[in-house]
């Protein structure tokens, strides 16, 4: 975690909200490889593994998800603090189905195979290799249509294809995800303006204070109108918000939101002090192609939102 980022970063402890301190156990010239987020106002810690910030509101729960995760962790951690504080941590373990973001896990690889430049050798023989277009047209849009800016946010980012490719149009890009195994391969190729932290829906952020927050095929994983109403406080007054998603609420939850679709989403933006871009109003079909094996594709048809905080 590059040091200089503490700045930009709240507690999310009870909606506590207080600023920040490092406290960096392990250095490599500019990174915090160890060491704690320490909030002085509700004493809450959050540990920084192996250069990434984990900042979750139940982090028992968080690891109870993740034993596998957990287990390299106390291997990998130098310091008796970082082990001391894990292991006080791994207490509160319940038996929670493991996550499948997580490397090993069911989704953990066709998001890898995302980060290839290479259109895959059996998906060209059905289709052109500008079908699966969503990314590039994502980025494509902000370079083009929305202004250089300060501070941008990706969350849901994954391995970070698009916080990279976006990276030169801002002072500074964060992307957050719950997947540690995601954040920390988009750490390996992380750039100077760049930084990629582990992060819940309770996104732990300064209010107020960004320019543009990116939210690509993530609603569907999470309750959408928490996610929505927590970007608009992160975001300055004008600051825009681009979302992709193809609503498929069965894919993480398991529970249909019957009526849960474009024109909801809309709805609930509008309501809730956004002006949606003259140009989404109405719903898209955006291609996406998701690699699952080399035998297993799934095909989505995506919507495209760009709003502006208006109030």
């Amino acid at each position: 975690m590059k040091r200089f980022i503490v700045e930009h970063l709240n507690c999310i402890t009870d909606n506590c909200n207080s600023s920040l301190e490092l406290e960096c156990m392990r250095t490599a010239n500019d990174d915090c490889i160890e060491g704690f987020l320490h909030c002085n106002r509700c004493d809450a810690n959050y540990p920084v593994i192996n250069g990434v910030a984990v900042i979750v509101n139940n982090f028992s729960n968080y690891i109870s998800q993740r034993t596998k995760v957990l287990g390299k962790w106390l291997i990998e951690c130098k310091t008796e603090s970082m082990k001391k504080f894990l292991k006080q941590k791994s207490k509160g373990i319940t038996k929670l189905p493991q996550n499948r973001y997580e490397k090993g896990g069911a989704w953990f690889r066709p998001y890898m195979y995302m980060r290839s430049k290479e259109v895959d050798k059996h998906l060209k023989r059905i289709v052109d290799e500008t079908f699966d277009n969503l990314y590039a047209y994502v980025v494509d849009l902000i370079k083009t249509k929305l202004p250089k800016n300060e501070i941008c946010l990706d969350i849901g980012c994954a391995t970070g294809t698009v916080t990279r490719r976006i990276s030169n149009r801002y002072k500074f890009i964060f992307g957050v995800d719950q997947s540690f195994s995601f954040i920390k391969e988009a750490r390996k190729q992380s750039k100077s303006n760049t930084e990629f932290i582990v992060a819940d829906s309770n996104i732990p952020f300064k209010k107020d204070n960004l320019d543009l927050v990116i939210m690509l095929n993530v609603l569907d994983l999470v309750n959408p109108e928490e996610l929505l109403l927590n970007a608009k406080t992160l975001l300055r007054k004008n600051g825009n918000l681009v979302i992709t998603d193809p609503y498929d609420f069965r894919n993480e939850r398991g529970d249909p939101r019957d009526g849960y679709d474009g024109k909801r989403i809309r709805r609930f933006l509008l309501k809730n002090g956004f002006a949606v871009h003259k140009n989404t109003r109405k719903e898209s079909f955006i291609p996406w192609i998701l690699r699952v094996n080399e035998c297993a594709y799934i095909f989505y048809f995506t919507d495209l939102i760009v709003a502006k905080r208006s109030v």
